[in-house]
C-alpha cells in the first residue's frame, strides 16, 4: 500500500516522476481512480470516467477470482 501513496500521482504529479516511475504508476490501480475522478470533474468528460471506472471495476473482479481461488472453504465437523 506505501507505494499507491506517492507513485499514482495523487500527492506529487506523476509528470514530475522519472520514466520508469511513471510506468510503474501506471500500473497501480490507483492511477485509474485518479484519473477518472480528474477526468469527470475537472474535465467533464464522463466516458473517458466510465472507461477508467471499467478498469479499476476489472481489477477488483480479478483480485475478486484470486481471492477466492487461494481460499479454501472447509467444514470440519
Amino acid at each position: 500500500m506505501f507505494p499507491m501513496i506517492f507513485f499514482p500521482g495523487n500527492v506529487f504529479p506523476l509528470e514530475m516522476m522519472p520514466g520508469f516511475l511513471q510506468k510503474f504508476a501506471r500500473v497501480l490501480p490507483l492511477y485509474y481512480v485518479n484519473e477518472g475522478l480528474r477526468a469527470s470533474m475537472v474535465f467533464v468528460d464522463h466516458g473517458t470516467a466510465v472507461g477508467y471506472a471499467a478498469v479499476v471495476a476489472g481489477v477488483a473482479a480479478g483480485v475478486f477470482v484470486l481471492g477466492i481461488r487461494a481460499t479454501r472453504w472447509e467444514e470440519n465437523t
